[in-house]
C-alpha cells in the first residue's frame, strides 16, 4: 500500500471515529432530554457521597430556603389555602434532627404540569439541591426535592376529582314573580323554564336575564286523555297545519326573551307523534336552541328525532314534584342524586310549589357540596365530551 492510500485511509477511520462519537453525543442528549421531559430522572447539581452529611444548621437553612421558594410559588399560581395541605414529619439521620415537609397539591385546570416541572427544575440552580420527579401523568405528579442527597421534601400535585353534574330545571313559570325571587337566593345554576303569555313571562325573562341565568321556553303541547289542559296559551297541537305549527312556535319563541333552550310543557300526545316533532325540532334547530325531552311519556320519540336531525338534546332523567309530599319530593331527590353519582350526570325537573321550594332550599346547598350544579348549555356539553 502506498503512502497515500495509508494517509487516505487513516483519514477516513479517523472520520468515521469523529462521526461515531458526535453520534453517541447526540444519542446521549437526547435520553437526557426525554429523561428531562418525561420524568424519572434525579437532576443534581453535583453527586455527593451519602458521608458528605451537612450540619444541622445548614440543613434546616437548605430546608428553609426551599420552603420560601415553594411559598412563592404558590403565591404564584395563586392557590387559596384550601388547596393544599402540609404534614411535617421529624426525622433522625446521624445525629441530625430535621423536618421532612410533605405537601399535597390540587391542581387546577389552568396550571400545566409541564408549567409546574419547569419551575421545579429551577430550583436546581441553587447550589446543592436536586429534584426526582415519580409517577407522572396527567393525573399525578409527584416530586421529591433533596439537599446533599438527604430527601427534605415531597410534593404531590393531583387533579382534584370532578363532582358528579347536577342540572335543575324549574317548570311553570310566569304566574309569580317571588318564587323567581327565591330561587335565585339559593345562588346556584339552577334552569329556568317559562311559559310564553303569562303575566309575568317578559319581567321574569328579563329579571333573569340580569343575573345571567339560564333561561328556557317551556313550549305547550297537546297533552293525551286531558283535553280540558289543551286550551293554554301559545300551545301546539296535532290537529295544527305545518304552518300553523311554525307560526305559533314563532310567536311562543318571541314571548319569551333571552331563551337558551326549549323543552315541553306536557306533550304526553304531540311527543309521540314522529312527523309533528320533525317539523317542531327542525324549526327549533334553526333558531340555534337546544331541545329538552321532559319525558312526560315514555312514549315520547323526541329526544331521538332531535339527536337525528343534529339537534343539540338532552332527555329527563326524573322529575321531582309530581307527588307534592315534602318526603317524597327528597326521596326523588336523592334518586336524582344517586343517578348523577353511578352516571356522572343528571338532569332533574320541578315546578314552584311551596313544598318543592321548601326542599330546594333545605337540600341543595347540602347537595352543593359533593356535586356541580349546572346550566342545560354546561350539561350538554360535557355529555357531548363524555359521548366522544
Amino acid at each position: 500500500m502506498t503512502k497515500a492510500k495509508k494517509r487516505r485511509s487513516k483519514t477516513r477511520k479517523k472520520k468515521k471515529k469523529e462521526n461515531f462519537e458526535k453520534f453517541f453525543q447526540l444519542l446521549t442528549l437526547s435520553f437526557i432530554l426525554i429523561g428531562i421531559i418525561f420524568g424519572g430522572f434525579i437532576f443534581y447539581k453535583k453527586i455527593y457521597k451519602p458521608s458528605k452529611i451537612p450540619s444541622q444548621t445548614e440543613l434546616e437553612e437548605a430546608i428553609f430556603a426551599i420552603n420560601q421558594f415553594i411559598s412563592h410559588f404558590f403565591l404564584k399560581l395563586k392557590l387559596e389555602e384550601d388547596q393544599w395541605e402540609e404534614t411535617i414529619v421529624y426525622k433522625h439521620l446521624k445525629g441530625i434532627k430535621y423536618p421532612f415537609i410533605e405537601i399535597k397539591v390540587k391542581k387546577t385546570k389552568d396550571i400545566s404540569w409541564l408549567y409546574l416541572k419547569e419551575n421545579f427544575i429551577s430550583l436546581c440552580k441553587q447550589k446543592y439541591i436536586s429534584l426526582r420527579f415519580n409517577d407522572f401523568s396527567q393525573k399525578k405528579c409527584e416530586i421529591y426535592i433533596a439537599y446533599k442527597n438527604i430527601i427534605t421534601h415531597h410534593l404531590t400535585f393531583y387533579s382534584p376529582k370532578k363532582k358528579p353534574l347536577l342540572a335543575i330545571i324549574v317548570d311553570d313559570l310566569g304566574y309569580d314573580l317571588t318564587v323567581v325571587k327565591q330561587l335565585l337566593d339559593l345562588n346556584l345554576d339552577l334552569n329556568y323554564s317559562i311559559l310564553p303569555f303569562l303575566p309575568y313571562t317578559e319581567e321574569i325573562a328579563e329579571w333573569l336575564h340580569l343575573v345571567n341565568a339560564e333561561i328556557l321556553l317551556h313550549l305547550p303541547m297537546e297533552a293525551k286523555g286531558h283535553p280540558h289542559l289543551n286550551h293554554q296559551p301559545g300551545i301546539l297541537l296535532l290537529n295544527m297545519s305545518p304552518l300553523a305549527l311554525k307560526t305559533q312556535l314563532k310567536n311562543d319563541i318571541k314571548a319569551v326573551p333571552y331563551i337558551k333552550g326549549v323543552n315541553n310543557h306536557m306533550g304526553s300526545k304531540f311527543t309521540q307523534d314522529t312527523k309533528a316533532m320533525f317539523l317542531v325540532l327542525s324549526e327549533i334547530k334553526k333558531y340555534r336552541l337546544y331541545f329538552v325531552d321532559s319525558f312526560t311519556t315514555p312514549k315520547s320519540v323526541a329526544y331521538k328525532v332531535a339527536k337525528k336531525i343534529g339537534l343539540p338534546t338532552v332527555k329527563a332523567d326524573l322529575f321531582l314534584d309530581n307527588n307534592q309530599d315534602i318526603l317524597s319530593i327528597k326521596k326523588r331527590l336523592k334518586q336524582l342524586a344517586y343517578l348523577a353519582k353511578t352516571q356522572g350526570s343528571a338532569l332533574g325537573i320541578c315546578h314552584p310549589y311551596l313544598t318543592t321550594l321548601l326542599v330546594l332550599k333545605e337540600e341543595l346547598p347540602q347537595l352543593a357540596k359533593d356535586f356541580e350544579f349546572v346550566t342545560i348549555s354546561d350539561f350538554l356539553f360535557n355529555r357531548t365530551i363524555l359521548e366522544k
